[in-house]
């Protein structure tokens, strides 16, 4: 294969992070069982394509309050551990959070979860400065000092 025929490691994120946004919004929006299903095989393909390009998962947590009318999401990507998915929602229950839903997979060696939270009162979680200690908590249970 020649230089030009050759797709750049870049170009091979950039399209599986764009497969992930997509995926990610549809599992934020669909009912069916089948989506859901198909968008989780798209997440799939998204981390083969991160790992074909020699690119290593990088623990992230994600909040957004746009993908669901009734809870916010926070997506946690992370190298897969031992009692991971424990330290999480440990981190999420001591800041009062309730777990409505959540979506735990694991991807070769990595885990890409979705939490669907709300306040103690039912409500999204909105104050920017206490997402904020939910995010630095959750780093925290991964063992990543912020």
């Amino acid at each position: 294969m020649s230089a030009e025929e050759a797709v750049a490691a870049s170009d091979l994120l950039r399209w599986a992070e764009t497969l992930s946004g997509v995926a990610r919004t549809g599992l934020g929006f669909t009912k069916s069982l089948y989506e859901q299903e198909r968008f989780e095989e798209v997440l799939k393909v998204a981390a083969d394509i991160r790992v074909a390009a020699g690119h290593e998962l990088e623990a992230e947590v994600l909040v957004d309050n746009e993908l669901s009318h009734a809870a916010t999401v926070i997506e946690v990507r992370a190298p897969d551990a031992v009692g991971l998915l424990w330290r999480i929602t440990r981190a999420l229950h001591d800041l009062d959070l309730d777990i409505t839903s959540a979506k735990v997979q694991t991807i070769h060696s990595d885990v890409v979860d979705s939490f669907y939270v709300q306040s103690a009162d039912g409500r999204k979680v909105t104050d920017r400065t206490y997402l904020d200690e939910v995010e630095r908590a959750i780093f925290y249970a991964l063992g990543i000092d912020v």
